[in-house]
């Protein structure tokens, strides 16, 4: 497909990216981009990542008037394996957090029990570790949908 490198380049020096950063963004090998930045032809999953990356149509990326894509932005899944990562990444902190969380709500629980912490103490650790539970979860989904590593469809 015939694509319009210069709107490629432009966007990527905008970001301030290097080839490689935006590369690594789109799931593409370094020289791929680098062909696509050269030769101004790429695959239509080359097309539909680099797309993805700036957030735009991707007939927007194509030269001249191309309807081949009728669908927005986030009607297609993202294929980048750098955000599947980071996706996993934060799934696997998130779930640690929340462990580590329950963990020490048992132990208190358990201490509060045997008498081993006084009442207002217990109170006192029991309200932290679930508020912080409770924040630690917001902050990391808001986190995700801003970077946009999750989108809408992955919980409705």
């Amino acid at each position: 497909m015939d694509v319009n490198a210069q709107f490629i380049k432009n966007r990527r020096q905008q970001n301030l990216w290097s080839q490689q950063q935006l590369s690594d963004m789109a799931g593409l090998s370094l020289r791929t981009l680098q062909r696509v930045e050269k030769t101004s032809t790429a695959s239509l999953e080359t097309v539909k990542s680099l797309a993805s990356v700036f957030e735009v149509n991707p007939s927007d990326i194509l030269k001249g008037d191309n309807d081949a894509f009728e669908e927005t932005p986030q009607s297609y899944p993202i294929s980048s394996t750098k955000l599947k990562a980071k996706r996993r990444r934060l799934i696997i902190g998130l779930s640690l957090v929340c462990l580590v969380n329950a963990i020490t709500l048992f132990m208190l629980f358990d201490r509060h029990e045997k008498g081993l912490i006084e009442p207002s103490t217990f109170y006192f650790l029991k309200n932290f570790v679930s508020i912080t539970t409770i924040l630690s979860v917001v902050v990391t989904l808001v986190q995700g949908f801003r970077k946009k590593i999750f989108i809408k469809n992955d919980f409705w």
